[in-house]
């Protein structure tokens, strides 16, 4: 990748002279200019660096790499006798599992034109695919930024450079909507050199491209608290330290949050439990933007089915990193089923309705409540949200499963065959 160096100085723009960054800062008395390729760099934001929890920037490469970091072959020239290439296995296998269990953005920085947005969308798909197969029971996907530095495009006077506009534009090409499977939000920034005539308008868009990540990262921030992976410095060093042996033993190591962090959640290796607490967690995010128990059911349900589904289709895709097929499936996939179908069902608005006012309690709980109130029963109407019933919430759910697995190319037909047994 293209132009990392320069948007990380861009987001350290207006750290104080004193800040104890190694990083390459604009106003540096030494070292204005040093590139970070080829190294891996870890730089704390300064605006956040006395936070409990600052935001680090983890500037690593992205696409195959070098065979030794830049820096070491400047010193070394030419190492006899050392096998070198291993380095790319890391970049090409661990950096990509690395980034995405640990990120709240991801950001792909290149200085390819407009013309070539296919080309670097394939080699996303394929990051995207390894990074999340390193990744179980994460509870959130990290979102992703698409900078196009020092882009020579936009030459007309209509040319809409507002970051919505160029997303939609990018993820029109072949595929690329695939994208959105591993991604939790996808953001596409085009920057024109700074020493064109078009100077104001890449200030603009680095601003811009800062003010978003910032939100992004806020947002995503929140996800990672709501699932209980937000940790102390202290902490997060030896989850970090845990992934990178890991990562470096096996490429088809999988780092399973569940049990990496079993002393804070899923204190129980029963899958029911597990989706319970995940349920209960996407439900308890949601009531902060709705008090309707009806929006907080519906949008609680359909990310939980979101969630298990891409977990699933991690779990049979094991981190191939050019898309394997496997022709068998977890034995526990029944179960799965059957717990979702009965956490839907369990959780479904009461469905009573009285003076036009629904009830706030959840389906088990209707009879419980009314009665414990002294209510007249006849008051109130049974009003199934979706008519659904165990066996209906599950067939939806495995055919809906088979779908997404079937779309991804991940299960050849005979598994789609037994799935549906």
């Amino acid at each position: 990748m293209n132009g990392k160096s320069f948007l990380l100085r861009a987001l350290q723009h207006g750290a104080p002279g004193t800040f104890p960054s190694p990083i390459p800062a604009p106003g540096a008395k030494g070292h204005n200019h040093a590139s970070t390729s080829s190294n891996i760099n870890l730089y704390a934001d300064w605006k956040t660096v006395d936070d409990v929890s600052p935001i680090l920037f983890l500037d690593c490469e992205g696409f195959e790499g070098s065979e030794v970091p830049t820096s070491l072959a400047a010193k070394a020239k030419k190492s006899t006798g050392i096998k070198l290439g291993i380095r790319r296995n890391f970049v090409d296998n661990a950096y990509p599992r690395f980034v995405y269990a640990f990120s709240t953005c991801v950001v792909f920085v290149t200085s390819g034109p407009l013309a070539e947005s296919a080309d670097i969308g394939r080699k996303l798909l394929s990051y995207a695919t390894q990074g999340a197969g390193g990744s179980r029971n994460q509870g959130f996907k990290p979102s992703l930024f698409v900078v196009f530095n020092r882009f020579d495009g936009g030459n007309t006077s209509n040319f809409d450079w507002s970051i919505p506009a160029s997303m939609e534009a990018f993820l029109k090409h072949d595929q690329l909507k695939d994208l959105e499977l591993y991604y939790e939000t996808i953001h596409v920034v085009y920057i024109p050199s700074v020493n064109t005539n078009k100077s104001d308008i890449a200030l603009s868009q680095i601003d811009a491209f800062h003010t978003m990540l910032r939100d992004v990262h806020t947002k995503a921030f929140r996800r990672r608290r709501d699932f209980r992976l937000v940790f102390p410095p202290e902490k997060l060093e030896h989850f970090l330290w845990r992934a990178l042996i890991q990562f470096s033993n096996s490429r088809r190591t999988i780092f399973n949050w569940s049990t990496e962090t079993a002393y804070q959640r899923f204190q129980t290796g029963f899958l029911n439990a597990a989706l319970h607490d995940l349920w209960v967690q996407y439900s308890e995010y949601y009531s902060y933007e709705t008090r309707s128990s009806r929006n907080i059911y519906r949008r609680t349900r359909a990310t939980f089915e979101k969630h298990v589904q891409f977990c699933t289709l991690i779990s049979l895709t094991r981190n191939p990193p050019h898309g394997e097929r496997v022709g068998t499936l977890p034995e526990s996939l029944g179960v799965l089923v059957k717990g979702v179908g009965e956490l839907v069902l369990e959780f479904a608005p009461c469905g009573a309705v009285a003076n036009k006012h629904e009830c706030d309690e959840i389906r088990d709980r209707h009879g419980e409540h009314h009665q414990g109130k002294g209510t007249d029963s006849k008051v109130y109407r049974w009003v199934s949200p979706y008519e659904e019933d165990k066996e209906f919430v599950e067939q939806t759910f495995r055919r809906d499963l088979k779908a997404v697995l079937k779309a991804s190319g991940t299960m050849p037909p005979a598994s789609l065959r037994m799935m549906g047994k």
